[in-house]
């Protein structure tokens, strides 16, 4: 016996509509159909009534769980109850389609499970497309129960790919049960149920993804270095990301009304704001910003947050593809560590070197082979003063000297390299040349021992003993750079250019003077100046012997025209010296040395000249002096 054909039944006609007719018709319809179609027509109406609510199930499904790991076991205990299975479960496909993987309970965790897709039973079925039964594993080839064990008791499997509306494979059903439980019927039996795991599935993947991808912009936002505010049209921020909620210190400022913390001694980031949306073009400006203090603090308590920020701000008007504005980006770059920068760095350098040097970045830090003049200098019988003079006062006097040295350096155009325990070492001419590099160090050794005169008269009227500091300086090719480790790092020159001028800093001891220059340096002066040379050196390291000269434009103007008197007899000696005139050589010295009894350079000579009128050098002396000590 058939339904009729305005009845649900085996032809396909909806339940749906049937089950919506009003109670009375509904009853009306079940006796007439009750009598025709007997218990057919009720097992037909249960197993529907079944689907139903099972797909109502997979649909709760869904809705509980937002994720495919929670979401897998849920649909496999459905559809393996809706079946009356001993076990089921739904197997994903990997990605590159090697594998089959699953979630599966065990206590209150999931552990995912993998196996290689063709050599399992749900693989087969996803290969081929459709269901694929097997009454008894136990006499099939196609089982490996090795690698997949059935369950205790569990000889028949039933797997069934869900397969999307669109056509595509979103995974596998794969069922156990008892030997005769379940039958290639029951994959028919199923009806909608494996479309709705996979749009359950799908949705569910979609929706990860779309967190992922949401968690992922979040994060970029928040591993920004600058604050990032989304202004909606209506002044509302719709969007801050983790910097912008500690620069301003606020726990959650979306929906918060941007005039509302904008305002008194940051109301200019706001006026920024309104001109951007009047204009619809992009503005930048930098300034300060006042930083709440947050909650108030407790009595007998002190804020030692900082108050205010030195900010850049960018904003730039947001537009949709069809061009309607959508609000306004606020970009707001704290450069409060910058500013702290250039003060530091304005400690051993010019502004305009400072300026320059964070303009360029790492680039203007690494290696690089240039022309400069390096300058050191070092406090004389520093030991011996520190000892008279005690750690309080010797640190003061450091302190004291060093400011005078310092400032001259900057003055100069000179950049502070480093501290030297009493003394120090500036650059001239590296990171960036002045093109008068060299006149530029000689000027700063001049105004540092013009400076330390006037010092030293200051401390004598104190009663404190004097002051005396030597320089030497060299100009040559040297190689600047950050140099160290990645935990400690110095931008310093190296070379031996670097050593000579050390070496020469060091020389003044043995030849009683204070500022000696090598002749590199002299090349490159632009100007004229009062030097005598000393002599032709040959240093350690170094086989190229190189000519040094003393400077003496520091002395008071009164007394120059006396040394120069003294520098011509000095000349003439050093002349009669080199040509082997030991005693005409000396003659010259001692005149000299009436007229200034303490030169340094005289005195060194003269005993000189008395060794070798005892005891010539060979034939092949070329008056070089080789110097041994540092």
């Amino acid at each position: 016996m058939t339904a009729p054909r305005d009845l649900p039944g085996d032809d396909g006609s909806d339940f749906g509509g049937f089950l919506a007719l009003p109670a009375p018709a509904l009853r009306a319809r079940l006796a007439s159909h009750l009598a025709q179609q007997g218990d057919l027509f009720l097992d037909r109406l249960v197993a529907h009534l079944r689907e139903a609510e099972a797909a109502h199930e997979i649909a709760r499904s869904f809705g509980d769980s937002l994720s495919v790991n929670a979401l897998v076991p849920r649909l496999a205990e459905r559809l393996g109850a809706f079946l009356g299975a001993r076990l089921a479960r739904v197997w994903m496909a990997s990605p590159d389609g090697e594998e089959l993987y699953t979630f599966e309970p065990s206590g209150e965790r999931l552990v995912e499970r993998r196996r290689p897709r063709e050599r399992t039973l749900a693989g087969q079925a996803l290969s081929q497309g459709g269901p694929l039964w097997i009454a008894d594993v136990r006499f099939d080839p196609r089982c490996d129960t090795a690698l997949d064990p059935p369950p205790e008791d569990a000889q028949s499997v039933l797997c069934v790919p869900l397969v999307s509306a669109e056509g595509e494979a979103v995974g596998v059903l794969e069922t156990w049960a008892t030997a005769g439980c379940l039958c290639e019927a029951d994959a028919k039996r199923l009806g909608r149920l494996p479309l709705e795991a996979a749009l359950a599935l799908e949705k569910t993947r979609l929706i990860e993804e779309l967190v992922r991808h949401s968690g992922y912009n979040e994060s970029i936002l928040d591993a920004l270095g600058h604050a990032v505010l989304a202004v909606d049209t209506d002044g509302r921020v719709a969007k801050a990301n983790g910097f912008a909620r500690r620069l301003f210190r606020a726990e959650h400022l979306p929906g918060t009304l941007a005039a509302a913390f904008l305002v008194g001694p940051n109301a200019w980031v706001a006026e920024l704001l309104a001109a951007v949306a009047a204009s619809g073009s992009a503005r930048s400006q930098g300034g300060d910003l006042a930083l709440s203090t947050g909650r108030p603090l407790p009595p007998g308590y002190v804020e030692r947050r900082r108050t205010s920020a030195t900010v850049s701000v960018n904003a730039s008007p947001l537009r949709a593809a069809s061009g309607a504005a959508l609000g306004t980006l606020l970009v707001i770059e704290d450069v409060t560590r910058e500013k702290r920068l250039r003060g530091t760095l304005a400690r051993y350098m010019t502004q305009e070197v400072a300026d320059r040097l964070l303009e360029e970045g790492e680039s203007a830090l690494g290696g690089r082979l240039q022309k400069a003049t390096v300058l050191f200098s070092d406090i004389r019988d520093f030991t011996t003063l520190s000892e008279r003079l005690g750690p309080q006062q010797t640190v003061t006097l450091l302190n004291e000297c060093f400011t005078l040295m310092v400032d001259i350096v900057l003055e100069q155009r000179g950049t502070l390299d480093k501290y030297l325990g009493d003394g120090l070492m500036a650059v001239f001419g590296a990171p960036y040349s002045s093109g008068h590099d060299a006149s530029d160090a000689l000027e700063a050794a001049l105004d540092m021992l013009r400076a330390l005169r006037d010092f030293n008269q200051r401390r004598a009227v104190a009663g404190q003993p004097r002051v005396q500091i030597g320089f030497g300086l060299n100009t040559d090719q040297v190689v600047s750079g950050n140099i160290g480790s990645p935990r400690r790092m110095d931008f310093t020159v190296i070379g031996d250019g670097v050593n000579l001028a050390s070496r020469l800093e060091g020389a003044n001891r043995e030849y009683g003077t204070q500022l000696l220059i090598s002749e590199l340096t002299l090349a490159e002066l632009d100007g004229s100046y009062l030097l005598r040379e000393v002599d032709r050196l040959r240093v350690r390291g170094r086989q190229q012997p190189v000519a040094v000269f003393e400077v003496l434009d520091y002395a008071p103007p009164e007394l120059l025209p006396h040394l120069r008197y003294v520098v011509s007899l000095y000349n003439e000696g050093l002349e009669r010296y080199r040509q082997r005139q030991w005693e005409a050589a000396r003659r010259m010295f001692d005149e000299a040395l009436q007229f200034k009894p303490d030169d340094g350079p005289a005195q060194l000579y003269r005993r000189r000249c008395e060794h070798f009128l005892l005891a010539a050098p060979p034939d092949a002396w070329d008056g070089v002096w080789v110097l041994t000590s540092k």
